[in-house]
């Protein structure tokens, strides 16, 4: 392992390992806390390095002072699944491997959201193995591999937003400077493009993407291992409203894996969004297999990082309102309510779907899902507002003054939902309190 001022996350990490392990070999870069000191309470041995300004580097120091016959590769963010140590000393019994990949899940800040990668984190500590990238390291390493379902969790985007920015900075600048001295180099490139996407910085994602192409092709690299870049053009692309470019790029990523799920997720929402039902089902099919070919065997997955295996809740749910539109209501119920046992985003999925009865006009449904929402959430402004506009199709105006007072009272600044008010009111001829309000309509405007 490689740290620098992990004490809230190292011994999480060594826990999940002590009882499995024969020796713990630390790399300290420079903590300042009580990292060290948690490092050597599991018997690790610490050795002082100083920052060099890559993490190959600091990892490759770590490899020299391994004497064990396997290596297992892990940062302080990470951890071991549970189920991980009885299965890992099965597999080292096997002679017939000698690098062996784990499921890297990573989690974020909200836990709405997730991606699994396949990476080499087990091998034989043959000489000449080492680590090459200032920041995404790629290790050099011989021998057959085994891809495991073992599976290790990150906690490196689990972040504030202060520390995610610290990250973004750090990473980036490394990739720039990594591309200055490597400019021929597509993985820098593609490692930047992935950081813009997640910042959505779209312009430079795509740029950056597409350099990562464009060199992969003269190299004549395998464009497998490029797959993200494809993925992060075509989201960007899609997050810009450009739909047709984001097709197109997503198109060429499932001609070159026809189980990219990111491919597939990205060609459902632009099918749906387009109406191209025959184009969204299949996909969405797709989209649902890989998923659940990637769940079930995420060692055997051809993919090396999938980013939208969060999003199933999001197909589900969009199928659903297929079916529920063309008059399929039983096949549309079962998804909907897949979507929701499902959802990691559970007022996002109920918004979804109360937008989606309020636009089909289907009113009692939309009332009962925004009342699931206020009964979760009685400040939610948006939700508040939504309400008013069921009430007043409802022809409801007292309750529909009711909710939008409600939602100004949180929000002062909803002019729009005061007018609204001004007019109901006036509708029913209650005058002082037209009056009223515009007063203080006036006052917040300081008129």
């Amino acid at each position: 392992m490689i740290v620098r001022n992990e004490v809230e996350n190292l011994a999480r990490c060594l826990n999940s390992v002590k009882d499995t392990v024969d020796e713990i070999i630390i790399v300290d870069t420079g903590s300042t806390d009580r990292t060290v000191e948690i490092a050597k309470s599991f018997g690790a041995r610490v050795f002082n390095h100083p920052w060099e300004g890559s993490f190959s580097k600091a990892r490759n120091y770590s490899l020299k002072y391994a004497t064990c016959e396997w290596i297992l590769i892990l940062d302080a963010d990470e951890e071991l699944s549970k189920d991980g140590p009885p299965r890992l000393k099965e597999i080292i019994k096997n002679n017939n491997y000698e690098t062996i990949s784990f499921v890297v899940k990573n989690k974020y800040k909200d836990s709405t959201q997730e991606s699994y990668a396949n990476m080499i984190r087990l091998f034989k500590n043959f000489n000449g193995t080492h680590y090459e990238g200032t920041v995404h390291n790629i290790i050099k390493c011989r021998g057959k591999r085994l891809d495991s379902s073992l599976s290790i969790t990150h906690h490196g985007y689990n972040l504030s937003e202060e520390e995610m920015e610290e990250k973004f900075m750090r990473t980036t600048t490394l990739l720039k400077e990594q591309i200055k001295t490597d400019p021929h180099n597509p993985v820098p490139h593609m490692y930047l493009g992935v950081s813009y996407l997640g910042n959505n910085i779209y312009d430079e994602a795509i740029a950056e993407s597409k350099r990562a192409l464009e060199l992969a092709k003269k190299k004549k690299f395998t464009l497998r291992d490029f797959l993200v870049s494809y993925y992060v053009v075509s989201a960007a692309y899609l997050k810009k409203g450009n739909s047709k470019e984001s097709e197109k790029y997503a198109l060429k990523s499932i001609e070159i894996d026809d189980q990219f799920i990111d491919g597939f997720c990205i060609l459902s929402f632009i099918y749906y969004d387009s109406k191209e039902y025959g184009r969204f089902l299949q996909t969405s099919e797709n989209y649902l297999n890989s998923w659940d070919s990637i769940t079930t065997h995420p060692g055997k997955s051809n993919t090396f990082t999938s980013h939208t295996i969060g999003h199933k809740w999001k197909i589900h749910l969009l199928r659903g309102f297929y079916y529920l539109s063309s008059g399929q209501d039983e096949r549309g119920n079962t998804e909907v309510d897949t979507a929701l046992k499902e959802s990691t985003e559970i007022e996002d999925c109920l918004k979804l779907l109360g937008n989606f009865h309020m636009e089909n006009n289907n009113l009692d449904k939309a009332e009962e899902t925004y009342k699931k929402l206020l009964h979760t959430n009685e400040t939610a402004v948006d939700v508040l507002v939504k309400m008013g506009h069921v009430k007043f199709r409802k022809r409801d105006l007292q309750e529909t003054v009711l909710f939008w007072k409600k939602a100004v009272a949180i929000e002062p600044t909803l002019f729009d939902i005061r007018l609204l008010i001004c007019k109901v009111n006036i509708v029913q001829g209650k005058f002082e309190d037209v009056i009223a309000d515009c007063d203080r309509l006036l006052h917040i405007l300081s008129i």
